[in-house]
């Protein structure tokens, strides 16, 4: 065997010179114990007697059965608070849906005065005009606040507003987008055309109308009529 030599080699002879007499010294000792042991005859019955054997046994159980029902326990607790946690949570959001039925019920209804207008500025539009006014760009006024009480509507958290008031949204949103482009039907074209373009749009703005109304009446269990300009 290569001869190892340098500071490196000299660690490593020390290492196994310790290895080598610390095995031959605990070899020594186990030694030295059996022969004690057999010397003194030394009965196991005088330290693992019955007394001892149910202790050990007993504080075992004890601590099997302690961390049993306390992790049962601790379970339980916390199942109860996810549950706890979770009803009231329900709770929080179905306060806040009653709230925001509220507030599209405050809005639909300023949606329906806006809506009613259209009617008004096309007639205006088609007869004689006695006002100062331009009823297209009223018009194109009123389809602007209209988009803008639906952009108000959805700014809330989705989570506080119900499926059916989320649909309800969804079909008005598309109702609006049928008038307009009705709207810019009969801006962009002439004559008889452009009369159906309009009326076209009117029609789709009364049936807005009767989807507000259908929508107020159910929300406040009493028929409502068509307000009056």
């Amino acid at each position: 065997m290569a001869k190892i030599e340098g500071r490196g080699g000299g660690v490593l002879r020390l290492r196994d010179d310790f290895y080598f007499w610390a095995s031959w010294i605990l070899l020594g000792c186990l030694c030295f114990l059996i022969f004690y042991l057999y010397q003194e005859e030394y009965k196991f019955e005088r330290i693992l007697d019955t007394k001892t054997i149910l202790g050990v046994i007993g504080t075992l159980g004890g601590a099997f059965l302690g961390a049993y029902f306390a992790g049962k326990y601790t379970v339980k607790s916390v199942r109860e608070q996810i549950n706890y946690d979770a009803a009231k949570e329900k709770e929080k959001e179905k306060v806040s849906q009653q709230k925001y039925d509220v507030f599209l019920n405050m809005h639909l209804k300023l949606m329906r005065k806006e809506v009613s207008r259209i009617s008004f500025f096309r007639n205006l539009h088609l007869s004689h005009n006695p006002y100062n006014v331009d009823p297209l760009k009223e018009i194109e006024a009123v389809l602007y606040k209209l988009k803008e009480i639906t952009r108000t509507l959805l700014s809330i958290d989705l989570k506080y507003i119900s499926v059916e008031n989320y649909k309800l949204l969804a079909e008005i949103n598309e109702k609006i987008y049928d008038i307009e482009i009705n709207f810019q039907g009969h801006l962009a074209t002439e004559e008889d055309e452009a009369k159906n373009h309009i009326s076209m749009a009117v029609h789709q703005a009364d049936h807005l109308i009767y989807i507000i109304n259908e929508s107020l009446k159910s929300s406040t269990g009493t028929l409502e009529g068509t307000e009056k300009k």
